[in-house]
C-alpha cells in the first residue's frame, strides 16, 4: 500500500499549503553575473532593508553568493560548474518558516521579505540573522566535517510567545534545468522504497504547468538525500540527522519558472514560543554523471552511524536461515491443499540444498491483508497450527505477515456479513479512538485495492502493542518468522497525527520513529526466545532499524513506477547500494518469469518466488526450464564462490563494460505505466568481498550468447586474475591481466555467470 503524500497535502489543513512566490524581473544583486567576476572573500553589506545585503563565501570546493534572501549561486569550484538559475522568472527565497497558532497556519515568512540584522564571516563560517516582526532565524554555513561541500543549520525562533514553528524549508536551491547540454542528460536520484530515478524531470511538463512533489523521511525514505545530476554537474542535498527527525526532501516547479527548485522541509513538535535550534546539519556536496557517485558521498557518512554498527556476515543475531541463504516462498493459502502443500515445499529443499521459508497469503480470518481482527486464523486456529507444525517437520520455515498499522474498516467484494463483522469489531474497539487524524479532526483514511482502512497512530497505547501482541499470537501458533508489511517506515511524517489526546507531540517527532525500533526489537527479542531460527523482517529497509531486523522487502525487479499522474520514474536499487552488506534482501517476490528471477538474483536478492492470484505452488520441476536453471545455478554458486558478494559483499558502482542494449519501453506486464530506456540484453551487477576482490555477476536474458567488453579494474597490485565462471563451473582458465586491459567475456542465455576479479600473486 502506498501511502506517502505525493505533493502538499490539500485536505483543509493551512500547514500544508503550497509555496507562496512572487514573480518579478531578476533584478537583484548578483544575477546574471559570472562567477568568475566576484570576488570571492567574505563581503558582507547589511542594513535594515531587506534588499540591501549580498554575501560571498567559499571554501576549498564551493564558493557560495547570497543575496536579498537568495542562493544566488553555489559554485562547483572542481567541475567549474554554477549549478544555480542565473536569470530567474520567479525569485525563490533561501528559506521559509511557517508558524503555527495551534493547529492553524499563521503565518510565512520567507528570507526575501525579512531584513538582515546581524552578519559575521570568516574561514570557518558564515552567519547571518534574519529578522520580521514574527520571527527570527539565524543562518550559518560552514565547511564540512569532512571537507567535501558545505554544512548549513538554522535556527528559528518565534518572537510571539504563542506562535509555535510548525516547518522549516530550507535551504532552498534553485538550479538549472537543463544541468547538463540538454534535458534528457538531467536526473533525479533518490532513496524513497528501494530507489528511484527520475529521468529527465521536466519532459513533457508544458511552460504553464507547476510540478511539485516530496518524500517523506524516514517514513518511506531509506535515506536522507535527494540528488539532481547531469553527465556534467550534480547537487546533493542531504542530511546527517541520526534521530529519524521527520523531513520531506522534493522539487518544485512554478508556472513559466526556468529550472527546477530543490528543497528540504523540516517537520517538527508544535511548541508555542519555543524555538527551533536544527540539531543536525544539511549538506550539499557536489557529484556528476551516476547515481552511485551522489549514493557514495552519503554512503561514506552512513557507514560510520550505528545502524552500520555490525556487517550482516559478522551478524550472529540473524537466523542461519538467511545466512544460508534460502529460498522464500509464497501463495495463498485459501488456494492451496494444507495437505500437500508440505511435501511440494519439501521438493524445493531437496532439489536445491537450502532451507525453505513458506509465506501465505490469506492466513488473516477475513482475507488477505485484512487486519486487525486477524483471529482465528485461516481455516481455524487448530487447522493452521496442524498446517505449520506439518511444515516444521518437513523442514520448512512459516513466517507470517502483518498489515503493519493498518486496521480495515470494509472490504469491497467481501460478504455483507463479513463486512458487517469487521465493522462491528471496528466500534467495539473504538478503532477510530486509536486512528491517526488530520488538522480537521478527522481520521486518515485509506482505500487500497478495495480495501477502507484508518491507520492506528504510534502514538497511542495501542500503536506502541499491538504489532508486538499478534507477533506473539503468531509465534504461539508456532509461526518462526515475521514480517511487518506495509509499514514501510515511521508513520506519522507531519501531515498526521493532530489528536492531542493520543498523548504524543503533535504532530510528529522523533517518538515515531523510537517507538518504531523499541517495537521491532522487543518483537525479535521474544522471537529469539521461541527459536533459534526466528527472524523479523519488514516491507522496505528503514536505515534506523538495521540493526535490529534481520531483512528487508523490496521489489528491485519492478522495474517503473510513478510518482506523479502519468510521470514514471525507474527503481534502482539504492537501498542496497546503501547497505546490502549490512542487511539481506528477501521477500522481493517475484512471479516465477526468467527475466523477473533474473533481476533478483543478479541485484543480490534472497531468492523469493511467489505464485500469484489463485494459482498453487508448483512442484519445483514444473517450474519453467529457464527459472529452475537460473535457481539451480544461484545455489551451487552461493556454495561455490559468490556467497562473499551476492550475500555479504558491497555493491559498487557498475565496471567499466561495452554491454549491448535494446531501445525498448520496460515496466510489469500489469502496469500500465511504461518507459522508454536502453536497456541491457545483459544484466550486471559488481560487488567487493571484505577480502578486497571484486565480482561482477551477469545474466544473458536473450536467447543467443552475448560478448561483452570488460575493463580489468584497478585493485591494488600491478596485476589481476580473472576466473570466469558460468553457474559454478569454471568456464575458462583463469587470466593474468594488467588493470586497465580490455578483454572480451561471452555469455550464454539464462545462466548465472560471474567474472572474480583478485590479486594475482
Amino acid at each position: 500500500m502506498d501511502t506517502h503524500a505525493l505533493s502538499y497535502l490539500t485536505d483543509g489543513d493551512a500547514t500544508h499549503e503550497t509555496a507562496p512566490c512572487h514573480t518579478q524581473q531578476a533584478t537583484r544583486a548578483g544575477r546574471g553575473v559570472p562567477f568568475s567576476l566576484l570576488l570571492l572573500s567574505a563581503i558582507v553589506l547589511a542594513g535594515t532593508e531587506a534588499s540591501a545585503y549580498d554575501v560571498t563565501w567559499e571554501n576549498e570546493t564551493t564558493a557560495i553568493r547570497i543575496s536579498d534572501g537568495c542562493v544566488t549561486s553555489l559554485f562547483d569550484k572542481s567541475r567549474r560548474v554554477e549549478p544555480v538559475v542565473q536569470a530567474p522568472s520567479v525569485i525563490r527565497p533561501m528559506f521559509r518558516v511557517i508558524l503555527n497558532k495551534g493547529l492553524k497556519k499563521a503565518h510565512d515568512v520567507n528570507s526575501t521579505r525579512m531584513r538582515v540584522s546581524e552578519s559575521s564571516a570568516d574561514r570557518d563560517e558564515l552567519r547571518l540573522t534574519f529578522e520580521s516582526e514574527q520571527v527570527r532565524a539565524v543562518v550559518r554555513v560552514s565547511p564540512a566535517s569532512d571537507r567535501a561541500g558545505l554544512a548549513w543549520r538554522i535556527n528559528v525562533t518565534p518572537l510571539d510567545p504563542g506562535l509555535s514553528v510548525a516547518r522549516v524549508i530550507f535551504p532552498m536551491l534553485h538550479l538549472r534545468a537543463p544541468l547538463g547540454k540538454e534535458l534528457a542528460e538531467d536526473r533525479i536520484i533518490l532513496p524513497y522504497r528501494e530507489g528511484h530515478l527520475i529521468r529527465d524531470p521536466l519532459r513533457g511538463v508544458g511552460a504553464n504547468e507547476r510540478l511539485r512533489t516530496a518524500w517523506p523521511y524516514p517514513a518511506d525514505m531509506v535515506g536522507q538525500f535527494i540528488g539532481y545530476f547531469s553527465n556534467r554537474a550534480g547537487c546533493l542535498l542531504w542530511t546527517d540527522d541520526a534521530e529519524g527527525r521527520v523531513k520531506w526532501f522534493g522539487f518544485e516547479r512554478e508556472k513559466n519558472e526556468t529550472g527546477l527548485v530543490f528543497f528540504v522541509d523540516h517537520r517538527m513538535p508544535f511548541e508555542p514560543g519555543k524555538g527551533w535550534q536544527m540539531p543536525y546539519n544539511v549538506r550539499t556536496s557536489f557529484f556528476a554523471k551516476t547515481w552511485q557517485a551522489g549514493a557514495e558521498l552519503y554512503r561514506a557518512w552512513a557507514a560510520k552511524q550505528f545502524w552500520c554498527k555490525t556487517p550482516f556476515r559478522d551478524r550472529d543475531d540473524i537466523s542461519p536461515v538467511l545466512h544460508a541463504p534460502c529460498l522464500a516462498i509464497s501463495s495463498s493459502l485459501r488456494s492451496e491443499n494444507l495437505d500437500v502443500l508440505p511435501h511440494v515445499l519439501g521438493g524445493y529443499i531437496k532439489r536445491f540444498k537450502a532451507p525453505v521459508v513458506y509465506r501465505p497469503l490469506g492466513w488473516e480470518k477475513h482475507g488477505t491483508w485484512i487486519g486487525i481482527d486477524y483471529f482465528p486464523p485461516f481455516p481455524d486456529e487448530a487447522k493452521f497450527r496442524s498446517f505449520v507444525a506439518a511444515l516444521k517437520e518437513r523442514g520448512v520455515y512459516a513466517c507470517a505477515f502483518i498489515s503493519g498499522l493498518y486496521w480495515s474498516t470494509r472490504v469491497r467484494g467481501l460478504a455483507e456479513e463479513e463486512n458487517a463483522a469487521i465493522e462491528a469489531f471496528y466500534k467495539k474497539h473504538r478503532g477510530a479512538d486509536h486512528a491517526e487524524r488530520l488538522s480537521n479532526g478527522k481520521p486518515l483514511t485509506f482505500n487500497h485495492g478495495g480495501r477502507r482502512a484508518t491507520r492506528i497512530c504510534r502514538g497511542t497505547p495501542l500503536g506502541r502493542t499491538i504489532l508486538f501482541d499478534v507477533s506473539r499470537r503468531l509465534l504461539d501458533l508456532g509461526i518462526t518468522a515475521i514480517h511487518d508489511d506495509q509499514d514501510q517506515g515511521p508513520q506519522p511524517c507531519g501531515y498526521t497525527c493532530y489528536d492531542t489526546s493520543h498523548g504524543h507531540l503533535v504532530p510528529c517527532g522523533s517518538w515515531a520513529a523510537k517507538t518504531m525500533l523499541d517495537t521491532l526489537a522487543r518483537i525479535k527479542r521474544e522471537g529469539a526466545t521461541r527459536s533459534r531460527d526466528f527472524f523479523l523482517t519488514k516491507e522496505e529497509d528503514t536505515e534506523l532499524m538495521n540493526m535490529v531486523l534481520s531483512g528487508y522487502q523490496t521489489r528491485n525487479f519492478a522495474r517503473v513506477t510513478g510518482y506523479l499522474p502519468g510521470r514514471p520514474m525507474q527503481i534502482m536499487p539504492v537501498t542496497q547500494y546503501l547497505y546490502h552488506e549490512y542487511l539481506p534482501c528477501v521477500f522481493g517476490f517475484a512471479g516465477p518469469w526468467v527475466d523477473t528471477v533474473a533481476r533478483m538474483l543478479v541485484s543480490g536478492q534472497i531468492p523469493s518466488i511467489a505464485f500469484w492470484g489463485e494459482g498453487r505452488v508448483m512442484p519445483v520441476d514444473a517450474l519453467p526450464p529457464r527459472t529452475l536453471m537460473l535457481l539451480t545455478d544461484y545455489y551451487d554458486v552461493m556454495r561455490a564462490y559468490a556467497k562473499p558478494f551476492l550475500l555479504y559483499g558491497r555493491m559498487m558502482a557498475p565496471l567499466g563494460m561495452d554491454i549491448p542494449t535494446v531501445r525498448r519501453k520496460v515496466g510489469l506486464p500489469h502496469k500500465r505505466m511504461k518507459l522508454e530506456v536502453d536497456d541491457p540484453l545483459v544484466i550486471t551487477s559488481a560487488w567487493r568481498d571484505v577480502s578486497g576482490r571484486i565480482a561482477v555477476l551477469a545474466v544473458n536474458i536473450t536467447n543467443q550468447p552475448r560478448s561483452i567488453r570488460c575493463i580489468t579494474p584497478k585493485l591494488t597490485g600491478e596485476s589481476v586474475r580473472v576466473s570466469r565462471y558460468v553457474g559454478a563451473r569454471s568456464a575458462l582458465s583463469r587470466k593474468r591481466l594488467k588493470p586497465g586491459s580490455p578483454f572480451s567475456w561471452t555469455i550464454p542465455p539464462y545462466r548465472l555467470c560471474a567474472a572474480v576479479y583478485e590479486e594475482s600473486m
